[in-house]
């Protein structure tokens, strides 16, 4: 064999070994925002092995807050193929939603680095970023996705991106002087706006637009009943999103109401006590913002 093939090889088998197996995630994602959790159950219970609908299943978990479930999944596609991008993603997305934020973010920058058009993983960071305060690498985050995700994200993920750059935006623009507030206040309702056209009867929307009226001041279009509204149909379409109801209990305590406000936060807390938000109000440290009648619409 002529050495220049033989070369030729030796490059197909080393880039081959380098190269990451992949799954169609964007489709996979779109899927399991339908499929039915005990019908894949059962598709996987047949076939245990296949990855496509390992990995769907573990999307379907999480979108029923069985993170600890989902995480089986995840480890048994581990098992299966040790270096799996997707699988590395679903293992650090639970251990965010088990407030291992040290942990999932050393792993998540190291899928980034790895595979850095898959989106999920940079939702699952912003969310850490956001949390932990550092609201400019938040924004970054989300808004990579929205720059280069509009073709390649599904569309869940997309609308993450939208409302994590708003209230990132928001964040700083609160935190900010008025030239901030300026600059970085009128992004805030124009990704809002575009996460509702993806995702109209989103939950995740209802909410963004829910602490979008509560936060906003009046002249810029703030309006607490809106608000009010908007987060009680966030918690009607998902009991899950926790955070709303702490703003929702914050807007009791802005009306005086302190047993519905004690209501709330105390709900928020018993389905939740990691809960940033929840402690933020509870301590009355006011990272994510309190909002006083004196100081209200």
């Amino acid at each position: 064999m002529k050495l220049k093939t033989l070369i030729f090889i030796w490059i197909i088998i080393f880039w081959l070994g380098n190269t990451a197996f992949c799954l169609p995630w964007k489709i996979l994602h779109e899927q399991s925002e339908s499929q039915d959790l005990n019908q894949q159950e059962l598709i996987v219970k047949n076939n245990p092995e296949d990855l496509n609908n390992l990995y769907l299943l573990g999307l379907i978990y999480f979108n029923e807050y069985d993170h600890q479930q989902a995480k089986t999944v995840f480890e048994q596609m581990l098992a299966i193929e040790p270096d799996l991008v997707e699988a590395k993603w679903g293992i650090a997305e639970c251990l965010r939603r088990e407030y291992r934020l040290e942990l999932s973010q050393k792993m998540l920058e190291e899928i980034i680095d790895r595979q850095p058009d898959f989106f999920p993983a940079f939702i699952s960071l912003s969310y850490i970023k956001f949390n932990l305060k550092e609201y400019d690498q938040a924004a970054k985050l989300s808004d990579r996705i929205i720059r280069r995700g509009k073709k390649l994200a599904d569309r869940h993920t997309l609308t993450r991106a939208y409302l994590i750059f708003a209230g990132s935006k928001g964040m700083i623009a609160y935190n900010g002087g008025l030239l901030s507030a300026f600059i970085n206040g009128s992004p805030v309702f124009t990704n809002l706006k575009r996460a509702r056209t993806l995702m109209p009867d989103s939950p995740e929307v209802y909410y963004g637009l829910g602490c979008f009226y509560f936060l906003a001041p009046g002249a810029y279009g703030g309006n607490i009943d809106k608000a009010k509204e908007y987060l009680e149909q966030a918690i009607a379409l998902d009991p899950q999103i926790i955070d709303a109801y702490v703003r929702l209990a914050q807007i009791y305590k802005f009306h005086g109401d302190i047993d519905k406000f004690d209501y709330y936060l105390n709900l928020a807390l018993s389905k939740e006590p990691q809960n940033f938000l929840a402690n933020d109000v509870k301590s009355n440290t006011c990272n994510f913002i309190c909002l006083e009648p004196e100081l209200g619409i």
